[in-house]
């Protein structure tokens, strides 16, 4: 399986978004040689953190989108820029491991039959800790 995340943070966070490419390393060694289920076999997850308001220009809409074709998942989180820009460095790592698998709320909203979510789930708060 693979599983990806992406940063889409403001310009005076990037030291902080190292923190989203080193969860993301983890994932691509962890999961590479995992399945879970014929159903889904990429997730892509992008993890948003920006001070732009809705009705900025720049504001990143989230989105969520699922391919039966290419067993691929792609949907966004959004992680509060207030509470993010004014936490240390573990408290940001928490604040996205949290905030990841409230996440999968979308995967189990899709209702894949053989996609083994609490195995998911677990592997990904083992990874996480």
């Amino acid at each position: 399986m693979i599983v990806g995340l992406t940063s889409y943070f403001s310009a005076n966070l990037d030291k902080k978004a190292d923190i989203v490419s080193d969860v993301s390393m983890k994932f691509r060694m962890n999961f590479s040689s995992k399945q879970y289920g014929e159903s889904l076999k990429e997730i892509y997850i992008g993890v948003i953190c920006n001070e732009q308001k809705e009705d900025s220009d720049f504001y990143f809409k989230s989105k969520k989108k699922y391919s039966k074709r290419s067993k691929e998942l792609e949907y966004d989180i959004r992680i509060d820029f207030d509470l993010f820009s004014n936490s240390s460095e573990s408290e940001c790592q928490k604040i996205i491991s949290e905030e990841l698998l409230k996440s999968f709320e979308v995967i189990k909203d899709l209702k894949l039959n053989d996609f083994d979510l609490n195995s998911f789930k677990n592997d990904v708060t083992d990874l996480l800790k």
